[in-house]
């Protein structure tokens, strides 16, 4: 049976591949990777409505990101309409599809480019909004109030990475970098000595998955499905920050701006809550790490190189050697 697809669709809702053909116009947006693409469909109707037609590898995985993102539109709709998430409108099975509204505004890395540094203040603003729905979020998936934090497993569990990022270093640095051993244990250490909530993990909180409007924040590409300490998804968010050097049009903004912009996030996720610098550090190095080690597999090029480069620079200076710079 196919659902139609009018005011008050049916949940779930199944529209079969023919109708979405002969009822919206497709337009290729991006491709994410080998494994999805992602369309502008724009209805053929009357109302030129545009929703988001996003392809998945198995029509079981479109179906949990149908189920998954209508439980976060409802809940954040309880708790705060300037927060939220795409809605999902209808599965298209046969061609493993989600078909989703389209979100007014742009992407935080987009408007980076156009409102910053010209406009800090608002884009400061949009910043601070980006914590507070990274908050609302975690506040309604909550899993435990306060938890240890997972450092030594975290730690363990990405020991190659941190090998890889301290052979680099030794190398590209010219010197012995004991301490900035040291210095990765000393916070892991710390780290498990504090406690912090656990909720569902965004799984790829960064620039390009907030889109800001005038009214309202939202979050896309969540994964959602598992829960660990929330202070990963606030590491990699600042580590994204920090990796806008690896486009060649951000080296116009100085550390010291890029700081701001982390220093208003994270007024906006903390606004009324104290946290643990030390086990943010601890994910941050384990983030850029991880991001380092997998750019030595990438082809080569300028920009694969810039991003090894910006990687370890700002690791560098979350280990107290040299600048993000």
């Amino acid at each position: 049976m196919t659902a139609r697809l009018e005011a008050g669709w049916g949940s779930p809702s199944i529209l079969a591949q023919a109708e979405l053909r002969a009822r919206f116009l497709l337009r290729p947006l991006r491709r994410r990777d080998s494994q999805q693409r992602i369309f502008e469909a724009v209805s053929t109707n009357g109302a030129k409505e545009t929703f988001i037609l996003k392809i998945f590898p198995t029509a079981e995985q479109a179906r949990r990101q149908y189920e998954l993102l209508q439980n976060l539109w409802a809940r954040f709709q309880s708790f705060d309409a300037r927060y939220s998430v795409p809605r999902p409108r209808a599965i298209v099975p046969e061609i493993n599809a989600l078909l989703m509204e389209k979100l007014e505004g742009r992407s935080l890395d987009q408007l980076l480019l156009r409102e910053f540094p010209a406009d800090g203040e608002r884009m400061g603003a949009r910043m601070r909004q980006s914590g507070e729905w990274l908050s609302a979020f975690h506040r309604i998936t909550r899993r435990a109030e306060a938890e240890p934090v997972p450092a030594q497993l975290f730690f363990e569990m990405n020991r190659e990475e941190l090998e890889y990022f301290l052979a680099q270093a030794e190398i590209l640095w010219r010197r012995p970098i004991s301490r900035v051993r040291r210095t990765i244990e000393d916070l892991a250490v710390a780290s498990a000595a504090v406690s912090a909530p656990v909720s569902a993990v965004h799984g790829d909180f960064k620039l390009a998955n907030v889109i800001s409007s005038e009214t309202r924040t939202s979050g896309i590409d969540i994964d959602a499905t598992r829960a660990n300490c929330v202070y990963l998804d606030v590491a990699a968010f600042l580590n994204d920050l920090d990796l806008i050097y690896s486009h060649p049009l951000n080296w116009r903004y100085s550390k010291a701006q890029v700081r701001r912009l982390q220093e208003a996030f994270l007024a906006g996720y903390f606004a009324t809550t104290a946290y643990a610098p030390e086990a943010i550090g601890f994910f941050r190095v384990i983030g850029l790490a991880g991001i380092l080690h997998a750019a030595q597999s990438q082809p080569a090029s300028w920009r694969a190189w810039q991003l090894r480069r910006v990687a370890l620079g700002a690791l560098g200076a979350l280990c107290g050697e040299g600048s993000a710079r």
